[in-house]
């Protein structure tokens, strides 16, 4: 597997959506409610014309799902971005991660 996403904690992937999911696994929060204070969850894509739609319940509203999990990553993640598991998780460069500095 030729890994190129590298989480601070470790973890490394060469897809971007399991990158994400690693980063949004890492924060959940209670009730969907994010750092501000606020609900941030993803709203019902369906519009009555088809076309696809990427909104937080905040009011947010992104071009495409990767801005949206990005606002939802801030929005959980917080100041010091320390996970649920007491780690440390930020995007690492690959050649910090494959050289130990991170």
């Amino acid at each position: 597997m030729n890994t190129f996403l590298h989480c601070s904690c470790g973890y490394a992937t060469s897809d971007a959506d399991d990158h994400t999911d690693h980063y949004l696994a890492a924060f959940p929060a209670e009730g969907d409610i994010g750092t501000d204070g606020r609900v941030h969850a993803e709203a019902a894509r369906d519009t009555p014309d088809g076309t696809p739609q990427y909104r937080c319940l905040c009011g947010y509203a992104a071009d495409d799902l990767a801005e949206l999990d990005g606002h939802l990553l801030l929005a959980f993640g917080g100041d010091d971005h320390i996970g649920r598991d007491g780690v440390r998780h930020v995007a690492v460069n690959a050649l910090a991660a494959a050289s130990g500095v991170a």
